[in-house]
């Protein structure tokens, strides 16, 4: 059952994306099963004042998004609403802005932007280079999405950040990811800019970490964690 399913998904990849892609999706994702991940660094330049002036984007009625502070997350299930609290604590030790929506006065999505380190996996972090910033932990409840809220707290995160005309976004996306590579929007006023590889491989259970050159010059590598706080899924 589970080869007929893995063969059907690579048909369904390769109607949509053609044979050479679907191949390389199939490869990626045995590395990624054997404890390989490679990913892409992206860089996006967005100049501040544009950014602060784009208009809301519409969500529907009834939804509230604002930044939060640590009560909000007070006595919430981390199962029901996919986050760990201690990831939540070490975002607001870093004082990393964290963007909320409420719908009817409950919790229905969230998103977390650092200019520091965030939490890869359990074993590994990255520490954000100076002059950029880099989202994460990003969560909207399945019976909520596809309604503009995640785009909702970006634009309320950009009305609050403090940041100056040089700061950059930051990320990284798994090289068969294709949903959001071929993902071909920029906002007005941005560019996209791919700079190099970033990844880990695994050796008797622990990750390994390895960066590209480009990667490095750009000051953007994966770390080892010191401590060991649970792996978080997003």
């Amino acid at each position: 059952m589970r080869l007929r399913h893995h063969l059907n998904l690579y048909s369904d990849h390769r109607k949509q994306w053609g044979s050479r892609r679907a191949l390389f999706w199939a490869v990626m994702t045995l590395l990624q099963r054997l404890g390989i991940s490679i990913n892409y660094v992206f860089v996006g330049a967005d100049r501040d004042d544009l950014k602060r002036s784009r208009p809301a984007p519409p969500v529907p009625s009834g939804y509230e998004t604002r930044l939060a502070t640590p009560q909000d997350f007070v006595g919430l299930d981390e199962q029901d609403y996919r986050f760990d609290p201690s990831m939540i604590d070490r975002a607001f030790a870093n004082n990393d802005s964290v963007a909320i929506t409420l719908f009817q006065g409950k919790l229905v999505a969230y998103r977390c932007r650092t200019t520091v380190e965030a939490p890869v996996t359990e074993q590994l972090k990255l520490r954000v280079p100076d002059g950029f910033e880099y989202a994460y932990m990003a969560w909207v409840h399945a019976d909520h999405r596809r309604r503009n809220l995640d785009a909702k707290a970006v634009w309320v995160l950009n009305q609050h950040s403090p940041k100056s005309l040089s700061d950059r976004s930051i990320w990284y996306i798994a090289v068969h990811n294709y949903p959001s590579l071929l993902h071909r929007y920029e906002p007005p006023g941005q560019r996209r800019l791919r700079m190099g590889l970033v990844g880990w491989y695994t050796v008797f259970s622990k990750q390994v970490p390895f960066a590209s050159r480009r990667a490095k010059w750009l000051g953007f590598e994966f770390e080892r964690e010191h401590s060991r706080p649970r792996q978080y899924t997003y």
